[in-house]
């Protein structure tokens, strides 16, 4: 299991969505991290990219561990910036010496970032991220 670092609940921005033909930048329901990829030799070069995840539970640090950052253009590693919350209500659970949970919902063209770069925490923790979207069980009005 791999260690986040830099990850703080409390910092959450919210963006509305764009149109992009970049394939690499589109935003599927439910969870997605993104970063930028450093490849030189990359079409999506210093730009932002988006990995897909999807609905169900994730362990964002068992995701990390296991290569699942990888540039959709490219498929280099890619460095996490931010978990987004697209058309889905999710919660996060953050475990360093106590647990700690906080709810989400991105509704229309929302989109939820969690956790941006630049956060404050410099503390380990194991992060879990459950996201429903709409027709299982969770409507995002």
């Amino acid at each position: 299991m791999g260690i986040l670092k830099n990850f703080d609940a409390g910092s959450v921005k919210k963006d509305k969505v764009v149109t992009s033909s970049c394939p690499w930048t589109t935003i599927s329901p439910g969870l997605a991290y993104c970063g930028f990829c450093k490849n030189a030799g990359c079409r999506a070069h210093n730009s932002n990219v988006v990995m897909n995840r999807g609905k169900g539970l994730h362990v964002v640090n068992d995701d990390i561990a296991g290569g699942v950052l990888r540039c959709p253009a490219c498929r280099s590693p890619v460095e996490l910036a931010y978990l987004a919350l697209f058309a889905c209500k999710a919660t996060v659970t953050v475990m360093r010496h106590a647990e700690e949970k906080a709810q989400f919902e991105a509704k229309g063209d929302e989109i939820v970032k969690i956790a941006a770069a630049g956060g404050t925490q410099m503390e380990e923790a194991l992060v879990t991220v459950d996201a429903k979207v709409a027709g299982d069980g969770c409507v995002v009005m």
